[in-house]
């Protein structure tokens, strides 16, 4: 039986699916492969924690969203993260064998990236999610 990791990431990637090309025309992947045109958004690196409930197995995940923009303003990264926001905050989401799924954005934050090149923007994503009731 799956822990719903795999799924809850499909079901953000659906959601994040749904805005594009509108949000972003370099798409949303995940991962990103090399040399990806900005701008673009990558569903990255995930912790999970045990958080069972009575007869319920759950997980309190929190899944790293990064918006990768063109260097100068951070404007477009911004407007892109508050998309993101409007589409996944405090939203139960749909996860395959998974009774709830509650999502939350809990951080977001952007910066020049190391390379120079581009904007990087990071959205946390909190989600906690549980199984099917246990009999």
């Amino acid at each position: 039986m799956s822990d719903g990791s795999f799924e809850l990431q499909g079901a953000v990637f659906t959601v994040l699916s749904a805005l594009s090309p509108d949000l972003v025309s370099g798409g949303i992947h995940a991962p990103a492969p090399q040399d990806n045109p900005l701008p673009y958004v990558e569903i990255g690196e995930s912790d999970a924690v045990g958080a069972d409930v009575q007869t319920r197995a759950g997980l309190a995940e929190a899944i790293t969203i990064h918006v990768w923009t063109m260097p100068g303003s951070f404007a477009p990264a911004k407007q892109i993260m508050s998309r993101i926001r409007d589409a996944l905050h405090a939203k139960k989401l749909t996860v395959s064998g998974r009774s709830a799924a509650l999502a939350n954005v809990t951080n977001t934050r952007v910066f020049t990236d190391d390379d120079g090149e581009s904007v990087h923007g990071v959205v946390t994503l909190s989600v906690n999610h549980f199984g099917q009731k246990e009999t």
